[in-house]
Formats: structure tokens, sequence, C-alpha cells
């Protein structure tokens, strides 16, 4: 939870580029006169000047969406074809692998939480539904 180079983005420019090492597996961030690289296992992630948040999960870069609620869900794009596309993850315990954010994931997740699912299933009847109330599901983990 700790920012580090931290800017006034109305004041300082900067830059970050990503994966330039042959891995891509690395971030320079170029401030003024100072440039600092990282290997995006040794950073959590990054906050945009627009306030957004992204996480880095085995060298991708996801979104989060919801900052501060108890079950973070991130979003990430993906082109097919010429669409891009939004893909939606949850994470459970902190560091873990983002899991696609569907119903059957969220009930082997929360599988010891059966008031939760059966909130959750009275909600979204199908992956399309659940996606529709992103901003619901925690909500529905505080009543539980």
């Amino acid at each position: 939870g700790k920012l580090s180079l931290a800017i006034d983005c109305r004041s300082e420019d900067h830059r970050i580029k990503y994966g330039f090492i042959r891995e891509k597996s690395a971030i320079k961030v170029i401030r003024k006169d100072e440039t600092y690289r990282f290997l995006q296992t040794d950073i959590y992630g990054y906050r945009d000047c627009n306030g957004n948040e992204y996480h880095f999960f085995e060298g991708e870069s996801y979104e989060l969406i919801n900052p501060g609620e108890n079950i973070p869900i991130y979003r990430a794009f993906e082109q097919k074809g010429k669409q891009v596309v939004a893909k939606y993850f949850f994470i459970v315990e902190p560091l873990s692998k983002p899991e696609p954010l569907s119903l059957e994931n969220l009930s082997i997740a929360f599988s010891d939480q059966p008031v939760f699912l059966e909130k959750l299933r009275l909600l979204a009847r199908n992956d399309f539904q659940l996606r529709r109330y992103l901003y619901a599901i925690n909500r529905l983990l505080k009543k539980a």
C-alpha cells in the first residue's frame, strides 16, 4: 500500500515504459533527469494521473476497478480481431493469481460462505448478468 515515486501530475513530467528488456518483464520510470528501472516482479503496481490503479500479476497489468473492497475486481483488455474486449478478474488472497470473474469461480472461492453465494445467485443468473452488477458483489459479501 505504500506509494513510491509519487508525482504531482499537474506540474511534473514523467513517462513509464514497459517491457524494455527482452523478456518484457521490466518497467522504466523517467522523471526529469532521473530514470528508475524495476522488474515487474519487484513492484505491485502503479497509479496513473487520473487516480486509476494498476497491479501486476505474472507480468501482466490489471486495472483495479474497486479499490478498498474486500474482493478486488480487476479489468484487463484483450484484442479480439478489430475489437478490444474487457475481461474481468478477482482475487481472494493478496498477491494470488487473478481468477476470471464468473459465477463458477466465485462459488469455488467462497464455498464456505453459502449465504453470500445464495445472494449472488439471486443477483445474477449468468456471467453476463454478473458483469452488469460488478459493484454489488462486495455489498452482498458485507451483508452475508
